[in-house]
């Protein structure tokens, strides 16, 4: 408010506008933390045209940093809210934008930067959309393009972002092809000792531990879908990491929904030795997915998480025997969806 209070929404000044940008974008992605995605939309959609104006009007690399980090970060709050064609759209204005800067400004660190950035959120959103094949290309891009980078100087920016590279990486190869598990294993092992290695040297990184047991959700995932017996250990490790520092939840959407994906993977899983825990652990993850539901209805992101509890829950109380229940949990699992 103040920024645009002193008039730098009008400024033809780059770095004036850059910073504008990063003010939207902050807040839009705060907003989407705390599950105000409604919100988010229209903060970075206001971001994504304050850089779009810019750039139109002056081709720096203050002004293409404006616009790509513009779209980039509406690209990604949009593909929350599961609007597929716009969130691509604005992920092509936002590739298009930075191949421009590095042609423009070649050698610059900072595109190339942005650039990594920009692949990765791409290969989150497309795995969202259910496009494994090109999450899985986006993702190795990312790698490829920060092996160099990270060899030059590794940042803790850079370092976050190998981290969540590689997990995804590895999570779309898992999908994609089970011949190349031992490949997909491989990147999520990395990804993991790299998200340890944080949390050790700064335990009060909370953003580093968010990251830690985000990625081993995603491993205790990928065995799960293996059938692979040592799923469950991971996955409960990851949720006694969550839940025994409890404020850790405290208006953090993003931690929230790992652990709600994290009980309703072991609500499947120990439907095979503990139907009564398995409906244990479907109650708990609607539990926390419901409040987060009535800030954000229209977060596509935990409309399907509450389908999938749903889900597990109704398995858990077929096999419990509870079968009118059982039905009650079916249907409403087909009304969210």
């Amino acid at each position: 408010e103040l920024s645009l209070r002193l008039g730098d929404g009008k400024s033809t000044d780059p770095k004036v506008r850059r910073n504008l940008v990063r003010l939207y974008a902050t807040l839009g992605l705060s907003l989407l933390s705390s599950g105000r995605i409604s919100e988010a939309k229209e903060v970075t959609l206001a971001g994504a045209r304050s850089g779009e104006e810019i750039f139109r009007i002056d081709k720096s690399e203050d002004a293409t940093m404006a616009a790509m980090n513009g779209y980039r970060t509406h690209a990604t709050i949009v593909a929350e809210l599961g609007e597929p064609e716009t969130s691509y759209d604005y992920f092509r204005r936002a590739i298009e934008v930075t191949k421009w800067g590095e042609s423009a400004h070649p050698g610059g660190r900072g595109n190339q930067i942005r650039m990594v950035d920009v692949l990765y959120n791409l290969a989150d959103a497309q795995d969202l959309f259910g496009d494994v094949a090109g999450s899985a290309a986006s993702a190795k891009e990312t790698l490829e393009r920060l092996a160099p980078l990270m060899a030059a100087q590794s940042t803790p920016q850079l370092q976050r972002q190998q981290i969540l590279s590689e997990g995804a990486y590895g999570r779309a190869l898992a999908e994609l092809d089970s011949s190349r598990w031992t490949e997909a294993a491989k990147h999520f092992q990395r990804a993991l000792e790299a998200a340890k290695e944080r949390v050790r040297k700064d335990r009060a990184n909370k953003l580093a531990f968010q990251d830690l047991v985000f990625e081993e959700g995603l491993w205790g995932k990928a065995l799960s879908d293996r059938r692979d017996v040592g799923a469950m250990a991971v996955l409960e490790s990851a949720e006694r990491a969550i839940e025994s520092d409890a404020p850790n939840l405290n208006g953090n959407a993003s931690l929230t929904e790992t652990l709600i994906d994290i009980k309703t993977i072991l609500s499947a899983d120990l439907l095979r030795v503990n139907s009564a825990r398995a409906l244990e652990e479907a109650d708990g993850a609607l539990a926390l997915v419901d409040p987060l539901l009535r800030e954000s209805g229209e977060d596509n992101v935990l409309i399907k998480q509450k389908g999938e509890a749903l889900l597990r829950k109704g398995e858990a109380l077929r096999t419990l025997g509870r079968l009118d229940e059982a039905a009650g949990a079916f249907i409403s699992a087909r009304k969210t969806c």
